[in-house]
């Protein structure tokens, strides 16, 4: 997280673990939501923020995660599984539908909704059930700046309008 305070524009924290109802694993050891919001309140701070939870169970990490300088993005409600992550799995399918529509989107805001799409697309495709319903939470002052930190154009990344697709 030092590295986080070395960007004075913003700050992004990805989390991708093991998921329970009480946090997600880190070197084997438990991180609850509280200590995971204070370690991203101390390395963030005030500047915008999105923070990414991958992991089964992650929507409890929102209200500990949630301000109005942040955007949320977990891969789970807080009562569900999120789905993808056995030995032959790359990617879990929220981790997958993430870095797919990284290509496409053009902002936070477009990327959170086609994650989101993503998943719940290739959770009716594979049969996943109950579906994993990932949140998004996005705070009052950040929501009107998610715009102004658009995406810049990659050479060779198709248009913002093509249809982000994970296959399995």
């Amino acid at each position: 997280m030092a590295l986080a305070k070395q960007a004075p524009e913003g700050c992004l924290v990805y989390f991708t673990s093991h998921g329970s109802p009480d946090g997600v694993m880190v070197d084997d050891e438990p991180w609850d939501p509280g200590a995971v919001g204070q370690m991203v309140d101390a390395a963030c701070g005030s500047r915008p923020t999105v923070v990414v939870v991958s992991a089964c169970f992650s929507g409890i990490f929102v209200p500990a995660l949630e301000g109005p300088n942040r955007m949320v993005l977990t891969a789970a409600r807080p009562d569900r599984t999120s789905f993808g992550c056995g030995q032959a799995d790359r990617y879990t399918y929220f981790d997958g539908c993430f870095l797919e529509s990284m290509a496409h989107a053009h902002d936070f805001t477009a990327l959170a909704v086609a994650t989101k799409a993503c998943v719940a697309k290739l959770e009716r495709q594979t049969h996943a059930s109950p579906p994993s319903e990932p949140q998004i939470s996005i705070g009052p002052q950040l929501r009107p700046m998610l715009p102004l930190y658009a995406f810049q154009p990659q050479p060779g990344r198709p248009p913002a309008s093509a249809k982000a697709t994970v296959s399995r």
